[in-house]
């Protein structure tokens, strides 16, 4: 049994074309995250920061499915990487060299992984 998504509902009440509301979704998706990862709790013995992005990225897995998903995560690193201050602590490519680099790489498969869950039913 295939279960819909919730990106389904919120599809059905957006009266746009089906291109234009991923583009929409996709992109307010990566604002969503790069505000998450704003809001931190800086901690004395860790140079990385405890943030929302997380709570976020999987956020956005389950309301846009894997595909769209993962689409807004590498939306969210390009803008981090072209220097936009979207990350933790600003903005730039060597941040994803840094202590905090894995976390983000990992944001990619995590969103993938948990919108194809969410997907399922799960």
């Amino acid at each position: 049994m295939k279960y819909p998504t919730t990106y389904t509902l919120l599809r059905m009440s957006l009266p746009l074309p089906a291109h234009v509301a991923d583009l929409l979704c996709v992109g307010g998706a990566s604002i969503c995250i790069a505000v998450a990862a704003r809001l931190q709790v800086n901690l004395p013995f860790s140079p990385v920061p405890l943030t929302l992005q997380t709570f976020a990225v999987l956020l956005v897995a389950v309301l846009l499915g894997p595909v769209r998903a993962f689409g807004a995560v590498t939306l969210y690193l390009l803008e981090g990487i072209a220097g936009l201050p979207v990350f933790a602590r600003g903005g730039g490519a060597w941040y994803l060299v840094g202590p905090t680099g894995g976390y983000l790489f990992g944001f990619l498969p995590g969103a993938l992984v948990t919108g194809l869950l969410a997907e399922r039913g799960w």
